[in-house]
């Protein structure tokens, strides 16, 4: 075997040319963009697929840097605990009732059947788990996060890289039935747009697709957000998070990233 060991700077450097690799993809590739497979999944397979046939054809390993996995997954969910802006739910009413529910009952019958299928085959209820809601519904950051804390805490070798082929299977399978689906009820309904570009920035123009100039300030702002909820959830997550009930690190980040969102 040739092992290779690439720093923290050059796996960002490789990150960034996958996802922009992914970007060119999606938007040449008719079946990518219709069923909204995300840039950053089709590069990343794309440059996992390269590594795996330099691994089994060249004998070649490539090890990542992985110092940032944890931050950078943070962060990503902290962001959604951020755009959590609860007087938009509340505006949704019995019809987001009716939808919470169908999606909790999604959710408890993923993990059924998949804690029964690894049952079946005598394998641990966690792998279950993680072919079941976590992935399928959490997608990828979830299983990364989830499958980290399992393998810290109970030792189940090679559960991340499950976790992020489940994910894969999810999202993929998840657009091939989805997205024809969507379009047979669109169909039927008669549904029918505008035809106009509608805009959140509520400026004259807004029906231009170019978006307005993010202003310094307004990055640095949304960064101190970002920043002091991951700070403050790391501290939870370290005083109460590791008890009888255990939520990782990115669920206290993102929890604190809603009541930020909401006070503010």
């Amino acid at each position: 075997w040739v092992q290779i060991s690439v720093d923290i700077y050059a796996t960002l450097a490789l990150a960034a040319a996958a996802l922009i690799v992914g970007h060119l993809l999606t938007r040449r590739i008719a079946f990518l963009a219709r069923y909204s497979i995300p840039d950053a999944v089709v590069g990343g397979m794309l440059f996992a697929l390269v590594v795996t046939l330099l691994r089994g054809a060249g004998g070649v390993q490539v090890e990542f840097d992985p110092t940032l996995l944890t931050p950078l997954n943070v962060m990503f969910f902290t962001t959604v605990g951020l755009s959590a802006d609860a007087r938009a739910l509340a505006k949704g009413g019995r019809l987001l009732l009716v939808f919470f529910v169908v999606v909790a009952g999604a959710l408890l019958l993923q993990n059924v059947i998949g804690v029964t299928m690894a049952k079946a085959f005598d394998l641990h209820p966690a792998i279950g788990l993680m072919a079941g809601s976590i992935t399928l519904s959490g997608g990828h950051g979830t299983a990364a996060a989830w499958g980290t804390k399992f393998l810290e805490e109970r030792n189940l070798q090679g559960i991340v890289e499950l976790g992020i082929a489940a994910a894969t299977y999810g999202l993929v399978f998840g657009g091939l039935l989805g997205g024809p689906f969507a379009g047979w009820l669109v169909r039927r309904h008669a549904s029918r747009g505008t035809g106009e570009t509608r805009s959140t920035t509520g400026e004259p123009g807004a029906g231009s697709a170019t978006p307005a100039p993010l202003a310094l300030i307004t990055l640095v702002a949304t960064l101190l957000l970002i920043f002091v909820s991951m700070a403050i959830g790391f501290a939870l997550y370290d005083a109460i998070g590791q008890g009888a009930l255990t939520l990782p690190s990115f669920i206290w980040a993102l929890l604190v990233g809603v009541v930020l969102r909401n006070l503010l």
